[in-house]
């Protein structure tokens, strides 16, 4: 949730940002941990359940300060949505930036080449 933040909102002055997934915890620690003759040791089910738990949660707790530790709007202690990527980052493939700067380099090229025939080209004739 705070590396959303920083991703979309570089520019806010952000000194303090924590979130966790408070809800989903909750909801495991009341199933799982919270019950007469807790399972004393950590196993693949309970890891298994923590995650399905986190999983199966559409909220956490956030916590961002800005300057002189102003909360950020919406996001001062309180539960929220999980933030949601609808439009993917495309990446450019290295192969399309290499053939990008070759275009380029080949265009500057050219032009160079250009200039230095017609400049002898006069000095000749």
């Amino acid at each position: 949730m705070c590396l959303s933040v920083h991703q979309y909102y570089p520019k806010v002055n952000l000194t303090k940002c924590w979130s966790k997934q408070k809800p989903g915890w909750k909801r495991f620690y009341e199933t799982y941990i919270k019950v007469p003759n807790p399972p004393s040791r950590w196993s693949d089910k309970l890891a298994s359940e923590l995650r399905k738990s986190y999983q199966d949660t559409d909220e956490i707790y956030a916590y961002c300060r800005g300057r002189n530790s102003n909360p950020l709007p919406g996001l001062g202690k309180k539960v929220v949505s999980k933030p949601v990527i609808d439009l993917p980052l495309k990446h450019k493939s290295e192969c399309e930036r290499i053939t990008s700067s070759c275009d380029k380099l080949t265009s500057c090229s050219l032009a160079f080449m250009g200039a230095v025939f017609v400049l002898i080209f006069s000095c000749i004739y």
